[in-house]
């Protein structure tokens, strides 16, 4: 399956995951056995996707576009284009608290 991550066309979502403020969520349906979740993500500048956790699957995100601030393990660590954020099973929350626009491209494994 090849995606075109430019095609899909997203919804605003206020508040996602009780975070602050709207992201515009283009999620991919159809995944198969493999992902719970495959999702665009843009993040509103001074929007947030709120605390969460991760129990029965792990999550990478991609920033494609940005900066921002990820809750990881008790800490607060910065996110920019082109780094990667692994949550294996855990809690975590995703801050744009800039001007521009966080752009972002989550991938939720399934775990057994």
């Amino acid at each position: 399956m090849i995606v075109d991550l430019n095609k899909l066309n997203g919804i605003e979502v206020e508040n996602f995951k009780n975070g602050d403020g709207s992201v515009n969520l283009s999620k991919i349906n159809e995944l198969g056995d493999l992902l719970n979740n495959l999702a665009k993500i843009i993040i509103h500048p001074h929007s947030s996707i709120g605390h969460h956790i991760h129990t029965n699957d792990s999550e990478i995100i991609y920033c494609i576009k940005g900066v921002g601030m990820v809750y990881d393990k008790d800490q607060y660590l910065e996110l920019k284009e082109g780094m990667l954020n692994i949550i294996d099973q855990g809690e975590h929350e995703l801050i744009n608290n800039t001007d521009e626009e966080l752009i972002i491209l989550i991938i939720v494994i399934k775990r057994n």
